[in-house]
């Protein structure tokens, strides 16, 4: 059984300490997997051990590993009111061959980005092709930057769905991830009043957890 003492272990992080034998690796109490992690232990049929605090060891579940904390408060204000100054890096989305998201590749480009010194990440964007994404790969999207980033830079989240209720579901999904707030589009099928536009938006605000 390998051990591996990394808060964050990416498929990189697997790769250069596995051997290719191993069935058990043993993480931290408070270590995340990465999306491509997961896939590779999965892939190689390797079950994830967590040590807990006194030391000993006890199989635990890929799926309960901890999502990052939320973002610290920002001087001055709540989460809420954290201020966004400096450059935003709307994110684009690798894909592999096979036109599937290429999870490695994106934990490589999210870390550069940080290292770079941008100021902040903006996930399913027009450039990040939100439309062409199902629900569930925006919400891999985004989980994945939260786990590279760390609470490092503010995230700016592109949360637009066809309808309110599901705004607000992916609002408070990215929320729980630690993203800053969320961008929107307006409703992009059916043609609206000015005042249902208003409405729109307005209802957002009034019951999203993030600006």
């Amino acid at each position: 059984m390998v051990r591996i003492d990394d808060s964050l272990i990416t498929a990189q992080t697997l790769e250069t300490r596995l051997s290719g034998n191993e069935r058990q690796v043993e993480i931290c109490p408070r270590a995340k997997l990465t999306p491509s992690a997961l896939d590779l232990l999965r892939a190689r049929q390797i079950q994830v051990v967590k040590r807990t605090a006194h030391g000993s060891s006890a199989p635990a579940p890929q799926a309960s590993v901890q999502q990052p904390a939320g973002v610290p408060e920002a001087p001055g204000g709540t989460e809420r009111s954290r201020r966004f100054s400096g450059i935003f890096t709307p994110n684009i989305v690798i894909y592999d061959e096979a036109g599937s998201i290429n999870y490695k590749e994106m934990e490589r480009y999210i870390a550069w980005l940080i290292d770079a010194g941008i100021h902040g990440l903006y996930p399913n964007g027009s450039t990040g092709e939100f439309v062409r994404l199902s629900s569930e790969e925006r919400r891999d999207v985004v989980r994945l930057i939260a786990d590279v980033n760390q609470g490092r830079v503010p995230i700016l989240a592109g949360a637009s769905e066809a309808n309110v209720r599901d705004v607000l579901q992916m609002a408070q999904y990215y929320a729980d991830l630690g993203a800053d707030a969320i961008s929107l589009v307006p409703p992009y099928y059916y043609k609206i009043s000015d005042t249902s536009l208003y409405e729109y938006f307005a209802e957002i605000a009034r019951n999203s957890p993030l600006d």
